[in-house]
């Protein structure tokens, strides 16, 4: 590729891979015990880094099979710099695009799903706060940094929860908060 464009044009290996076809997001969320929905994250690391942090924290054999949920303006897992930062594990974590969006969400929740939703709001209680019971399955959702999620997606969503953190500080980052929230519900699935 280097003599045809006249420069190196990468750092390392390229690989060609044909992507499967696309995951139902319904069938995804009945064999999930634990999700992660991620609302307009257009972020490639952060995406990538949630990815990472749900392919290393959750372990299928105690907590289940985990499944990530992505919104239609979500940017693709798939993509070199998200699976590079994923440490490959957006190829082995099971996701689907959940499409129309606030509608898919209604019929999940309508289906049993609990769906708490990650807030900086001084008003959110702490997400220490939380019990998950024997059997439920649970969903995080989370939204890009700057804008968080939606007011259409906070109104839809009844259990909303924040992180502690000091006062005058910026928010943590949506990987890290998610990874934070993520190790606390984990706690409750044995």
């Amino acid at each position: 590729m280097g003599s045809l464009a006249g420069f190196d044009i990468h750092r390392g290996v390229l690989a060609c891979a044909q992507r499967g076809p696309a995951r139902d997001p319904f069938q995804l969320a009945r064999e999930s015990r634990v999700m992660v929905m991620l609302e307009d994250l257009a972020n490639h690391d952060n995406v990538g880094g949630i990815f990472r942090s749900v392919g290393v924290l959750v372990d299928p054999d105690r907590h289940g099979q985990p499944g990530v949920l992505l919104s239609p303006r979500c940017c693709d897992p798939l993509y070199r710099k998200a699976l590079r930062v994923s440490i490959a594990q957006a190829l082995r974590v099971p996701f689907a695009t959940l499409d129309p969006w606030h509608e898919g969400l209604r019929a999940l929740m309508d289906d049993g799903v609990r769906v708490i939703a990650l807030t900086p709001s001084a008003n959110a209680p702490p997400i220490g706060e939380i019990r998950v019971g024997p059997g439920e399955r649970v969903a995080l959702l989370v939204g890009a940094e700057g804008t968080g999620l939606t007011p259409e997606t906070l109104g839809l969503v009844a259990e909303h929860v924040r992180i502690d953190q000091r006062s005058g500080a910026d928010s943590l980052n949506v990987t890290v908060a998610l990874s934070i929230a993520l190790n606390s519900v984990l706690g409750f699935l044995g």
